[in-house]
């Protein structure tokens, strides 16, 4: 769950431009391995951002996760450690995305001196 300032830097950027963050998590590699998108949203609009705007679910995310269960045997398997690496590599496009949000303003200027 993001701290308040980067959870506003967030909801800011899906204001602005809510199909690429959209995009990126529902794209098949991620949702075939991950599933969709979990985690706590408010039951109404945040504060300052409209209700009919059309990325709206998605503004109303308190936390942004994906979630994946692995069975016993999978776990304790030799090659375990391989697939999860597999697995957390389809995740890329939606860290960096996070990542690239968080480390700019609203204007894409770098934030990290």
């Amino acid at each position: 769950r993001p701290e308040k300032d980067d959870l506003f830097r967030i909801r800011k950027e899906i204001e602005l431009d809510g199909k690429e963050f959209s995009d990126v998590i529902s794209s098949k590699l991620i949702t075939k391995k991950w599933g969709n998108l979990v985690g706590e949203s408010l039951k109404t609009s945040p504060r300052g951002f409209s209700k009919d705007h059309e990325y709206i679910l998605l503004l109303r995310r308190k936390s942004f996760l994906f979630k994946k269960n692995y069975a016993d045997e999978e776990i304790i398997s030799k090659y375990f450690i391989h697939k999860l690496y597999k697995d957390f590599l389809v995740t890329r496009s939606f860290l960096d995305y996070m990542s690239n949000v968080l480390t700019s303003d609203l204007n894409g200027t770098s934030l990290i001196k």
